[in-house]
């Protein structure tokens, strides 16, 4: 696997499998660190291939990200925002932005203290921007 389109044809189609295994996939892609995941154990319900500068992690950092959503057939490409915070922290957020107690049922965004940046979409599933 050598391109992009090569990479991501193959990721779709083994998320659609019980594969977990990652082995066949490239370590790196341009200049950047490549993790791909299906899931630990049992199949995820959104598998993802990110690409990573040297000093992040998919634990804590940005990067960008194809999440494949397997009941809906859908791969996104996402810029996710992943940060730790120590003490009292102040967050002054739009419409866009989620910050979870741990509180939430969806136990893949169940973590405690987590912000996720989420992009406002229109019933077509295309990101929405403000005119303004």
């Amino acid at each position: 696997m050598n391109n992009l389109t090569e990479i991501l044809n193959s990721f779709i189609k083994q998320s659609n499998t019980n594969n977990l295994k990652t082995l066949d996939y490239p370590k790196s892609f341009l200049d950047l660190k490549m993790k791909t995941s299906f899931g630990q154990g049992n199949p995820a319900r959104v598998s993802w291939v990110s690409f990573l500068a040297p000093e992040m992690r998919t634990s804590e950092g940005f990067y960008p990200v194809y999440l494949f959503y397997k009941k809906e057939n859908k791969l996104i490409f996402n810029v996710d925002m992943i940060f730790k915070f120590k003490g009292n922290v102040e967050f002054d957020c739009d419409k866009h932005v989620i910050i979870n107690s741990g509180q939430v049922e969806d136990k893949e965004i169940n973590h405690p203290y987590a912000i996720w940046l989420n992009p406002a979409v229109d019933d077509d599933g295309n990101m929405v921007f403000d005119d303004a």
